[in-house]
């Protein structure tokens, strides 16, 4: 939940005009813009504000209205035809996956939950119905309760599986007693083709993308971390050796120099818009980033924040990466946001703690147009609530807190940086947290749902 904090300083958010508003890009699978919650918050490019064909703006978008869909290349942000899969068995699997992580859930519901997961049919209804939801339930926690924050959409992840038709070629060929070497072929084109797009092209175009059209933050609540980069690269490195089980030790080596490449790649994001601030999830794996990096996550920039996930007790989500390559934690388990068609519903991942960070961090603008991205960056890092706990875990060491953050961009107007997050300290306490359901927590179960592509 979102406060406004008004202050002697500046004026309350709700009186901005649309053009102090910060505009946060939601870097995703795509945002229900008719959406209740979020329709008027939308962002309407004020040079190319109607469906003409024409590229009004010249900018190579042709009615980029609402954004941009680069995975259609069109001004599609969001395909409303995979509403039709939301029914009981949608909204079954995240309750029963938000009572598993609440260690609620019945052995007969983690059975159930288990057993859905497996079967092919509820995996890709709950596969696709996921990925088209992601993005308008991150935006949903991003826009919070502060109207003025404008959401752009870019959409980046694909709603259906990409690898699902690559998995039917290859399968028929091995039936068909194709070479080793045809599926190896086969395997390194999807591949290269697949992940061209999350490396240097694609980013940089869309970090073009998002700097020319002045969003202050974005949220990308997606990337691929070791257990992703582990199922891409092992099936290449067993077809390269006539079909052997890859070493732990060359699955290891393989999948981080994967995923470091994919780091030293993405980071033209900061090249290519560098007045904006860029909000990460760190990852679902459970593991420290610090040993296995997840990109674009682990991207080291002072424009740039990663976002681990804990429960609202305050501890560590099970599921939620960690280490010194992550900065900054924020609740990201059973968060009620939208989702598309007026739905809303409880997801849980660094997905979810993420844009809350990023609708933080697009306040402090609104609040104090002058800071910088490194700047809005240090405020959040600076007035977190200190966790002993989470000392190791994050670099902050701490939860985020949104209303001392709005209190030291507030004083920033008229006293230092380093002054107004001391004057912020002493003025708002720490957020008053519930008991820890130790025994809870640590029995939780997380079944995760998303793409690849998706945290």
């Amino acid at each position: 939940m979102r406060h406004i904090l008004c202050t002697g300083f500046v004026v309350c958010g709700s009186f901005l005009s649309q053009a102090q508003a910060s505009v946060l890009a939601i870097v995703d699978s795509g945002v229900d813009i008719k959406h209740e919650k979020l329709a008027s918050s939308i962002w309407i490019n004020p040079n190319d504000s109607t469906f003409d064909k024409v590229d009004n703006d010249g900018n190579g978008f042709v009615d980029d209205v609402y954004g941009w869909n680069f995975i259609e290349n069109s001004s599609q942000v969001i395909d409303y035809k995979y509403g039709k899969l939301y029914d009981k068995t949608i909204e079954r699997f995240f309750q029963v996956q938000d009572d598993a992580l609440a260690g609620k859930a019945s052995p007969e519901d983690i059975d159930w939950l288990k057993a859905a997961a497996k079967d092919p049919k509820i995996f890709k209804q709950i596969f696709t119905y996921g990925n088209y939801a992601h993005g308008t339930h991150v935006s949903g926690i991003g826009h919070g309760e502060n109207s003025d924050t404008k959401i752009l959409a870019v959409k980046l992840v694909p709603t259906e599986n990409p690898l699902a038709g690559l998995a039917k070629e290859v399968q028929s060929a091995a039936e068909e007693g194709k070479s080793p070497n045809w599926l190896v072929k086969q395997l390194i084109k999807a591949g290269l083709s697949l992940f061209a797009k999350a490396q240097g092209i694609i980013f940089g175009t869309v970090a073009e993308y998002v700097g020319q059209q002045k969003a202050d933050v974005a949220n990308l609540s997606l990337g691929v971390g070791v257990v992703q980069a582990r199922s891409l690269v092992t099936p290449l490195l067993k077809l390269a050796s006539g079909g052997k089980e890859p070493s732990a030790a060359d699955l290891e080596e393989f999948s981080i120099y994967f995923l470091q490449q994919l780091n030293k790649e993405q980071a033209v994001l900061f090249k290519k818009a560098p007045n904006t601030l860029f909000v990460f999830a760190a990852g679902n794996d459970g593991l420290s980033n610090d040993k296995f990096p997840a990109a674009p996550a682990s991207i080291q920039n002072p424009n740039a924040i990663s976002v681990a996930a804990v429960f609202s007790s305050g501890t560590i989500a099970s599921f939620s990466n960690y280490g010194q390559n992550v900065d900054v934690a924020a609740n990201g388990v059973a968060v009620l946001s939208s989702v598309p068609d007026n739905h809303y519903l409880r997801l849980s991942g660094t997905s979810q703690a993420a844009p809350y960070v990023a609708g933080v961090a697009a306040h402090l603008k609104d609040l104090n147009p002058a800071l910088k991205p490194s700047e809005i960056k240090e405020i959040i890092m600076k007035t977190v609530d200190l966790k002993p706990a989470l000392k190791d875990k994050v670099k902050a060491g701490g939860i985020i807190n949104a209303e001392r953050a709005y209190a030291a961009a507030a004083a920033s107007v008229n006293a230092s940086l380093k002054d107004a997050i001391a004057s912020a300290k002493e003025q708002v306490t720490d957020i008053d947290r519930p008991l820890s359901d130790a025994r809870a927590e640590t029995n939780a179960v997380y079944v995760p749902w998303q793409a690849p592509f998706l945290f």
